[in-house]
C-alpha cells in the first residue's frame, strides 16, 4: 500500500504540473483570446464603418442612378420633341424644295420659249438682213446702170455740143447756161 500511495502521489504530483503546465496555457489563451477579441473589435468596428460609408455611397450612387434616369427620360422627352421639330423642319425644307423644283420647271419652261422667240425673230432679222442686203445689191447695181446711162447721156450731150461745130446760137445758149450755173 505504501507503494500505491506513492505511486499516486507520483501520479498526483505528475498531475500537478501538467495542470500548472495546463493553467500557463489556459491563460496564454486568454490572453490570446483577448487579443483576438479586441481585433475582432476593431474590425467589427471598421466594418460598420465601412458599412456605413459603403451604405451612405451607396445612397449616393442610388441617388445618381435616379438622377440619372430622371435625366435620360427628359433627354428622352427632348429628343422625341426634338426629333418632332426636326421632322417638321425636314418637312418644310422638303416642301420648300419642292415649290423651287416647280418653279425651277416652270422657269425651264419659259426659258424653253424665250428661246424659241428669240429663233424665231433671230431668223425673220436674219431673212429681213438678207433681203436688205439684196436690195442694196439691187440698188448698187441701179445706181451703176444709172451712172452708166448718165455717162451715155452726157456723151450724147457732148455730142450735141460739138454739133453744129460753129453755130452761133448754140454759142449763146451755152453762155447764158454757164452764166447762170455760176451765178
Amino acid at each position: 500500500m505504501a507503494e500505491q500511495l506513492e505511486n499516486k502521489a507520483s501520479e498526483a504530483e505528475k498531475l500537478g504540473e501538467q495542470n500548472i503546465g495546463l493553467q500557463s496555457c489556459i491563460s496564454e489563451l486568454e490572453i490570446m483570446l483577448e487579443k483576438r477579441e479586441k481585433e475582432i473589435f476593431i474590425l467589427t468596428k471598421k466594418l460598420e464603418d465601412d458599412n456605413s460609408v459603403s451604405l451612405s455611397g451607396m445612397k449616393n450612387l442610388t441617388a445618381q442612378v435616379n438622377n440619372l434616369l430622371l435625366e435620360k427620360a427628359l433627354l428622352k422627352e427632348n429628343f422625341a420633341f426634338e426629333g418632332d421639330e426636326a421632322s417638321n423642319q425636314v418637312q418644310r425644307l422638303i416642301d420648300e424644295a419642292n415649290t423651287l423644283q416647280q418653279q425651277l420647271e416652270s422657269l425651264h419652261i419659259q426659258k424653253e420659249k424665250l428661246e424659241l422667240q428669240f429663233e424665231r425673230k433671230k431668223q425673220k432679222s436674219s431673212e429681213k438682213l438678207n433681203e436688205m442686203e439684196n436690195q442694196k445689191l439691187e440698188l448698187k447695181q441701179m445706181v451703176k446702170d444709172l451712172q452708166r446711162d448718165l455717162e451715155a447721156k452726157g456723151d450724147e450731150k457732148n455730142d450735141l455740143k460739138i454739133w453744129p461745130p460753129y453755130s452761133p446760137c448754140r454759142f449763146k445758149h451755152v453762155r447764158t447756161n454757164t452764166h447762170k450755173l455760176s451765178g
